[in-house]
Formats: structure tokens, C-alpha cells, sequence
């Protein structure tokens, strides 16, 4: 079964404004995390940032009225379907990893010369 994966916001910065449009309350960046999840509860996930502009040819949404699919999708136009792609195939390999680990780490009191 194939991972499923989903944002979360952890903060939104906020300029109180007008802006050159006469905007006020204006988003400017949002601090997220894209996590991937798969059928058994592993997960792993990726932090960003996504710095957003206000332009003429955009269709402003005031503070108070943005929804959550509003954010998700300023996320994804900043963040790019070449690289979303990328944080997929890394959270995928990610999850991989910790459902049939390849390495681990030993730690000093473990080493062979210790026995």
C-alpha cells in the first residue's frame, strides 16, 4: 500500500499592511511540514518554509478568511511539483529505512574491541 502523505502549519507570519494594493493582514510566509505516513503508523516528515507575495494577479485572501486548503496550496505552488516529488521519494525511502533497516548506528560501548 502506498504512503499517504499530508501538510501541517506550524506558524504563519503576518504583516499588518496596507501593502501597495491597500491590502491589510497580509500572510508573507507560512512554516510548515509535509509528513508522509504508511498503513503501520511509520512516518516521516520534512520541514519548510514557503515565503509568499502578494501580487497584482493574485487573488488576495484577508488573514481571518484563509482555509487550510488555501495554505496547502500556496505551499505547493512555492514549493514546486519538482520537489514535492523529491520529498516524496525521500519520505518514502525514509519509511522504507524503518520498516527494513539496511544500517545502524553502534554506539562506543558496543564496538568489537570492547567485547
Amino acid at each position: 500500500m502506498a504512503n499517504s502523505y499530508s501538510w501541517s502549519f506550524t506558524a504563519m507570519e503576518r504583516v499588518f499592511g496596507p501593502d501597495e494594493n491597500g491590502n491589510t493582514d497580509i500572510v508573507v510566509c507560512l512554516m510548515w511540514r509535509y509528513t508522509g505516513v504508511d498503513a503501520g503508523g511509520r512516518m516521516c516528515s520534512f520541514p519548510g518554509r514557503s515565503v509568499l507575495s502578494v501580487t497584482e494577479d493574485t487573488d488576495f485572501v484577508d488573514f481571518d478568511d484563509i482555509s487550510e486548503a488555501d495554505a496547502i496550496a500556496w505551499a505547493e505552488a512555492s514549493v514546486g511539483e519538482h520537489e514535492m516529488e523529491a520529498m516524496r521519494r525521500e519520505i518514502d525511502a525514509d519509511i522504507a529505512e524503518q520498516t527494513t533497516p539496511t544500517r545502524t548506528i553502534v554506539l562506543s560501548d558496543s564496538l568489537p574491541w570492547r567485547g
